[in-house]
């Protein structure tokens, strides 16, 4: 009679501890999972803290200079500026209640970074006073500090150059003065003022007789009505 043969049974401890293995990987991925995002969450919320500004809201605002006044604080695109004008910079911060600590003032024209001119002009970080504009162009300023506070305004100066006539006034030394921008009045002839034998009609002593002589006559004789 012949023998069968019996496969070998596996050892039921093998199999048990194969299940266990793969129970513990099934739950360690969730968890896994779990650990990552919350470290991502951790550095994320790390960056805003690190970028975030103390002294919010800052915001860059301008005026008109005028020595010894005040005027309102406003938008740069609420500004009507021309060449030859003045104007004040400030950095508010704290929503307004304070100036920009540390702060630092820096401009563009038309996108080109441009130095602010330390002579005449007071900078000294969260302010600019007496800023004179030279030229036409979009003045982007941006004030900010290292503690990640910025903010960024914009004024357009338009771009329309003066140019004058070029005739000439003589003057008494024989020397000779042009007009000059923006309103092309002829330039003060040398030591103008200061004429040593005015005639009775050069009322300004240039020892010319122009109508700048004329204006100040009819301005005396309505005076005098």
């Amino acid at each position: 009679m012949p023998i069968r043969k019996v496969a070998p049974r596996k050892p039921k401890l093998k199999i048990i501890l194969s299940l266990v293995a793969l129970s513990l990987l099934a739950l360690s991925l969730p968890v896994a999972y779990i650990l990552v995002k919350q470290n991502q969450d951790l550095r994320q919320q790390a960056a805003v803290y690190e970028n975030t500004c103390a002294e919010e809201d800052v915001n860059t605002q301008f005026r008109m200079y005028e020595a010894g006044t005040d005027k309102p604080w406003t938008d740069g695109n609420k500004m009507t500026v021309k060449v030859g004008d003045k104007i004040d910079v400030n950095c508010f911060a704290k929503t307004g209640t304070a100036l920009l600590s540390n702060g630092k003032i820096t401009l563009k024209i038309d996108g080109v970074a441009t130095t602010i001119p330390t002579n005449s002009v007071i900078n000294d970080g969260k302010s600019l006073k007496a800023f004179e504009i030279t030229k036409g162009g979009v003045h982007t300023f941006t004030c900010a500090n290292t503690a990640s506070c910025s903010d960024t305004d914009q004024v357009n100066v338009p771009k329309t150059d003066v140019v004058c006539t070029a005739d000439a006034k003589q003057c008494p030394d024989g020397s000779s003065v042009g007009r000059v921008a923006p309103n092309c009045e002829f330039a003060a002839c040398p030591n103008a003022g200061n004429c040593t034998n005015p005639s009775t009609a050069d009322l300004n002593k240039d020892c010319t007789v122009d109508l700048k002589d004329y204006d100040l006559f009819l301005n005396e004789f309505i005076k005098s009505l």
